[in-house]
């Protein structure tokens, strides 16, 4: 499927992230003693540090470096 036939289309990926020193952690609001958190709270950069040097090594995914 073609969404304009008569002007060419341009596409740009554009990828934006929160800065280095933002903590990622799990909403306060969806955290209980029946939901606790899976994953613990880190720096940004530390999580980026990981994932690009984690690669494809076993026991050393994203996920596993913040699981609780």
């Amino acid at each position: 499927m073609v969404t304009n036939r008569v002007k060419p289309r341009m596409s740009i990926a554009c990828f934006f992230g929160p800065t280095e020193d933002t903590i990622v952690a799990p909403l306060p609001t969806l955290i209980d003693e029946k939901n606790p958190p899976l994953y613990k709270a880190t720096k940004f950069a530390d999580y980026l540090h990981n994932f690009s040097t984690s690669g494809l090594l076993p026991n050393r995914g994203t996920l596993d470096f913040v699981r609780i």
